[in-house]
C-alpha cells in the first residue's frame, strides 16, 4: 500500500473553507502516543456530552457510534482525522 503525503497548511486551510465559518471543528481522542498526519477533513453528526468528572471525559460522541448518553441535541461538525 502506497503511503499518503502528509497534508500542508494550504490543504487543510482550502477543505476547511469547504465547510461553514460556524461549524465546530474536531479531532479524535488522543492516547498521547505521538502526532499523526492529516489524512480526512469530512462532515460528521456529533452530540454534546454533560459535564463530568474530568474534563477529558467532557466534550462530544459521535451520533454514528456514540454510546454515551447525549447532553443536547446532535448537529454537523468537521472531523480531521488521520
Amino acid at each position: 500500500m502506497a503511503s499518503q503525503l502528509p497534508m500542508t497548511v494550504a490543504e487543510l486551510i482550502s477543505r476547511l473553507k469547504e465547510f461553514p465559518d460556524d461549524w465546530i471543528v474536531v479531532t479524535p481522542g488522543f492516547d498521547e502516543s505521538g502526532y499523526d498526519s492529516i489524512q480526512r477533513v469530512e462532515t460528521i453528526r456529533i452530540y454534546p456530552l454533560p459535564p463530568a468528572r474530568y474534563p477529558e471525559a467532557s466534550g462530544y460522541d459521535s451520533v454514528e457510534w456514540g454510546y454515551k448518553k447525549p447532553a443536547g441535541p446532535p448537529f454537523a461538525a468537521v472531523l480531521i482525522n488521520w
